[in-house]
Parts: C-alpha cells; structure tokens; sequence
C-alpha cells in the first residue's frame, strides 16, 4: 500500500488540504470556510461528512469554535467524570461547560447527535464566549413544537430565529433526528460568520501542496501551535478510529491494518521526518531535527502513530 502523496505533502506543511469526502454540492464552500477558519477537527476533515456526526465529533466541532469566539481557549477538565471517554476535546468541552454527560459518569462519545443537542450545545458556546443570553423571541412556533425538549427549547428557536439551524421543511424542525457530520460543521461556521463576523477569513485557493516559487517552504517541524495532528501523515488504507492532540503531542490510531501496510507507512513516514531511525520488530521511531518524534506501531491489526517533542 502507498500512501498518497498529497496527503503526506499536507502533513509536513500543516496546509489545509482538504481529505474528507461525501461532501454535498450545497455545504462545499462553507467546509471550505471552516477549514480555514479552524473550526473544522481532524477527525472530520478526515472522514466521510456525509455520515452522522457523534457527540464527541460535534464536541470537537464546538470547541473549536468557543475558541474562535472567547478570548479564553478552552481547557481540558483537571478530573475525568466519564467511564467510556478519554477524549481531549469531550473533556475541553465538558470543562467550559458546552457538554453535559449522559449520565453522571457516561457521556456516550460515539451516540449520533440530534438536532436539539447541535442547538443546545451551540447556544452554550454563544453564552460562554460572551455574546449574551440566547434568549429567542418566538415569533413562529415549529408544527412539531411539542416534540422539543424543554431543555433544548429555547436554544432551538434561538438558533433558528438567528439562521444558523434552519427547520426540515413543512414548518417541522425534527428535533430528534440526526445530522451529518457536513450539517454539523456548516453550522458552526454559520455561527462564527453571524456573531463574530471578524473571525470570517475568505475560503484557501485549492492547494497542490506545491510552494510556489517565491514562496519559502515551511520546515518540517514547523505548524501552528496546537495542530500537531497535520504533522501526522495521512494513511489511505485502513480506518482512522481514535485521533487526539493535547500540549504534550498528538496520537491517531488506524485499524483495519495490515503488517504489510505498517511497513508502507513506515516509509512514508521516514520521508516526511528522515533523521534518527531507529527501526524495531513492528514499531519505528523517528527523532526530526532532535525536535519532534514520532513512533509508529503495529499490533494486532491496528497501527498507532505518536508524535511529541522528543525532550519529553
């Protein structure tokens, strides 16, 4: 198996080479704007966006956008409360208080997310950043307004009255339906365009992960501080199942792998960092520069791939 070329091209320039698919014709400009604009998480700028989002995808979503928005990053919560979730940015949410758990010590990281939670979860960023009380006016009320949750109400007709979540037709709003991975990144850039319309940068022109020529190439240690996961080549066999990144580094795990794949990737992997190898029985590490390293390894059908400062 060969990696692609771009792919690795983006991780070692942290470009905004765009890697998701099943995007419809209708939301591709506005995934372009949120990758620009930061908001779009690795875990979604690497999947399929036709595909329901989860609740820890969307948590991932609307940190980013706190941070777009607040003057203060979001950060991770000192004491995990959840049993089935470690997830760096579920914690962040949970923390500034966008996200609630399902129960006391559950949060169900990978349950769909339905509509009224993308609206609470959104009117808690709007609060929290410092907008003000997302308090609707209700002018109109939804055919199918009994079927809202009283907790998510008013951020429902809030974010509606505001154009950021729009009905589903047939004055209906369908609370409890789910929505894509693609729906639930649109909306979060419409908020960032409506209530902090000087975060709105114009969409990247296509990138062919070329410099031009005037242009000075990054380094391959160089990217923006918290984005350690586009130093992360991208594979294109197997399933990116478990992507993280915090202050001390940035892990993905990809199932579905074969011995055969590690070793391919391995050696994409010493191109994109091509200093100090040290190359063990199913597992390869890197040093770049004495800055960086990155581990690689195989078990059991699964790779997982570490990157950290090599001081650590």
């Amino acid at each position: 198996m060969k990696i692609l070329a771009v792919a690795a091209c983006a991780a070692v320039l942290g470009t905004g080479v765009l890697a998701y698919t099943g995007q419809s014709d209708w939301a591709e400009e506005t995934l372009s704007m949120a990758e620009s604009s930061g908001i779009m998480p690795y875990v979604i700028r690497n999947s399929d966006v036709s595909m329901p989002v989860t609740r820890a995808e969307f948590a991932a979503v609307a940190v980013r956008l706190y941070d777009a928005m607040s003057e203060v990053p979001a950060e991770a919560a000192d004491h995990n409360p959840f049993s089935d979730t470690a997830d760096r940015d579920v914690l962040k949410a949970y923390a500034a208080g966008i996200v609630n758990g399902m129960t006391e010590t559950t949060f169900e990281p990978e349950s769909e997310l339905t509509r009224e939670q993308a609206a609470a979860m959104l009117a808690r960023v709007y609060e929290l950043a410092g907008e003000g009380e997302a308090a609707p006016a209700y002018t109109a009320l939804f055919a199918d307004d009994d079927e809202i949750s009283d907790w998510a109400r008013d951020a429902v007709y809030f974010m509606n009255e505001n154009g950021i979540i729009a009905g589903v037709g047939g004055n209906r709003f369908a609370p409890g339906d789910t929505a894509s991975r693609e729906q639930a990144v649109v909306i979060a850039q419409r908020m960032l365009e409506r209530f902090s319309p000087g975060s709105v940068v114009t969409p990247a022109p296509e990138e062919t992960g070329v410099p031009e020529p005037t242009e000075e190439a990054p380094s391959e240690t160089q990217a923006a501080e918290g984005d350690m996961l586009s130093r992360i080549p991208v594979p294109d066999f197997g399933e990116i199942t478990e992507s993280r990144e915090d202050s001390y580094g940035a892990t993905i795990v990809i199932s579905g792998a074969t011995l055969e794949d590690f070793e391919a990737y391995s050696a994409v992997v010493s191109g994109v960092f091509p200093q100090h190898i040290n190359n063990l029985d199913n597992s390869f590490i890197i040093r770049s520069d004495g800055e960086y390293e990155i581990n690689v390894n195989y078990s059991n059908g699964s790779i997982t791939v570490t990157l950290e400062p090599a001081d650590q």
